[in-house]
């Protein structure tokens, strides 16, 4: 359970709660020991599993900001607009 929470924080945008599906790890070639890593988008349809996952693990206020990033989402979108994924600002 603990690599799981921690894979979880790390994934977390603590911005804003937002929580990336992963991370794309590149590498520069003229510089090798140099690598970036880009989260990418958000997932809606995860929403419920990964807010399940966050209270079932403890973490309650990341769990609060994850709801909070998706409640804002509907607002400004309403359920008609709603898109599968969004990038990690919304």
């Amino acid at each position: 359970m603990t690599q799981s929470s921690l894979l979880i924080k790390l994934l977390l945008a603590p911005y804003n709660g937002s929580i990336s599906e992963g991370i794309i790890v590149f590498t520069n070639e003229e510089v090798p020991e140099k690598v970036d890593w880009h989260p990418r988008f958000a997932s809606i349809r995860d929403g419920a599993l990964t807010l399940q996952a966050l209270t079932n693990l403890g973490l309650v206020v990341e769990a609060r900001a994850h709801f909070s990033w998706i409640s804002g989402i509907l607002e400004r979108d309403g359920i008609d607009r709603l898109q599968a994924e969004y990038n990690l600002d919304g």
